[in-house]
């Protein structure tokens, strides 16, 4: 059971604004972030300080945030989701796979690679996730 596109896209923050985050494309532009550098797209002191970045600031390139080489159309391809406004963002998969294609990439990378990029970036945490409540 999913959330309707209608109801998600109609969302709005309390000041009345749509909240562009919710559009699908903004996560995969997230995530996409995180595995090209390691990091998350807006880091701060609080979950506050993040969600008023995510909702106002403009996320820096992934080439200026990786040890990694990424083409200047990778990074605009990432930005382009990464875009506050849901009609600059690919409009759909398809339109999202066409410019990923189009991304040139220096090389392929190994399995030995990927183990120790999974070993470096993974976050871990020193407490649970959650807490289960006591009974």
């Amino acid at each position: 059971m999913g959330v309707s596109r209608r109801n998600n896209d109609s969302r709005q923050a309390d000041s009345g604004a749509a909240l562009a985050v919710q559009r699908p494309h903004y996560g995969v532009g997230c995530v996409a972030y995180w595995l090209l550098t390691g990091r998350l797209v807006f880091d701060g002191e609080t979950a506050y300080q993040v969600v008023a970045q995510h909702l106002n600031a403009a996320a820096e390139p992934p080439s200026h945030r990786s040890p990694h080489a990424i083409s200047a159309k990778l990074d605009e391809v990432i930005l382009s989701c990464l875009e506050k406004d849901p009609a600059q963002r690919p409009q759909d998969a398809l339109e999202l796979s066409r410019r990923l294609t189009e991304c040139e990439v220096d090389g392929a990378w190994t399995e030995a690679e990927a183990a120790r990029w999974w070993r470096e970036c993974l976050p871990h945490s020193e407490a649970p996730a959650f807490r289960l409540a006591s009974t």
